[in-house]
């Protein structure tokens, strides 16, 4: 999914939705582009999909953070079919879990809100609003498309990085980077749509880079891809992030407007100048597909 990541030390990486916005988002190390790494190990020598989300987990931001995004639809031809607007309130502490997503029609009007919470060690719980007044509502289906997008309150919270029963699988190549693949079964206490959801995991730093969801009969539901990422301060931002479904191939591109730290604006318009970063990776990069 990245191509371009930093070697070194770890940096807090936002996710945008997850993934991010998704989805999301953690530490990166640098390496030169177009080289790829080798596979690490041997098969029999696969770590814990456990201990590898518990690293994941443990390299989400902080916080508190407040993102401003907007999800761009787009059909098969390419052609612009939805806007959304997005707001996120972040926080990520020891574990524990203090968020919401907030979904808004093109001209602001308030569509649906999401809030996350988690106690360090215990289940998350979700509630929902919806309506211009964000009244209370049932949450029935976690991964079901959002107000005409395809992203999803699943890709947002990346909330089956606390899921537990998952298994290092193999060892793959996620554009030029060696990457650990985690299978994880839908818990039964979560209502979803997909059945498998498959995360492939950066093998040197332990970075979510890549997300899909399958079906009961293994076909792919969605697929979630980082588009574009810069370094700010001590943040990796995610810039452009893509959600696509299948077997329509209709697909959600996710951008972030802003970023604020407290009263601090990390991202947009009266952002800093970003800090320097290796030769190798420029301090704005195109990540592809």
């Amino acid at each position: 999914m990245c191509n371009d990541l930093l070697r070194g030390k770890k940096s807090t990486v936002l996710p945008s939705v997850l993934c991010a916005l998704a989805w999301t988002v953690h530490a990166f190390v640098a390496q030169a582009a177009g080289t790829s790494d080798p596979l690490p190990a041997a098969v029999d020598t696969l770590p814990d999909a456990t201990q590898l989300l518990r690293e994941v987990v443990a390299g989400l931001p902080a916080g508190p953070l407040t993102v401003q995004a907007r999800s761009e639809g787009r059909d098969e031809l390419d052609y612009l079919d939805k806007l959304r607007q997005a707001e996120m309130h972040l926080e990520w502490k020891n574990g524990a879990i203090h968020a919401d997503y907030t979904i808004r029609d093109a001209f602001g009007a308030n569509l649906a809100r999401l809030d996350v919470l988690r106690p360090a060690n215990g289940a998350i719980a979700y509630k929902l609003f919806r309506g211009p007044s964000l009244t209370p509502d049932t949450l029935t289906v976690l991964d079901l498309p959002l107000e005409g997008t395809d992203i999803n309150w699943l890709d947002l919270s990346l909330g089956y990085l606390w899921w537990a029963g998952g298994r290092t699988v193999g060892l793959e190549h996620i554009k030029g980077r060696a990457c650990y693949v985690v299978d994880l079964p839908v818990p039964r206490e979560v209502a979803t749509m997909c059945a498998v959801v498959r995360l492939w995991i950066e093998a040197k730093v332990h970075v979510l880079l890549q997300a899909e969801a399958y079906d009961a009969q293994q076909q792919r539901l969605r697929a979630l891809r980082i588009k574009s990422f810069k370094k700010i301060k001590d943040l990796w931002m995610i810039e452009d992030l893509e959600v696509q479904t299948y077997p329509s191939r209709h697909r959600t591109l996710l951008r972030v407007l802003e970023v604020r730290r407290a009263d601090e604006i990390l991202q947009g318009s009266a952002e800093p100048a970003p800090v320097a970063v290796p030769e190798q990776l420029p301090p704005s990069a195109p990540v592809g597909r």
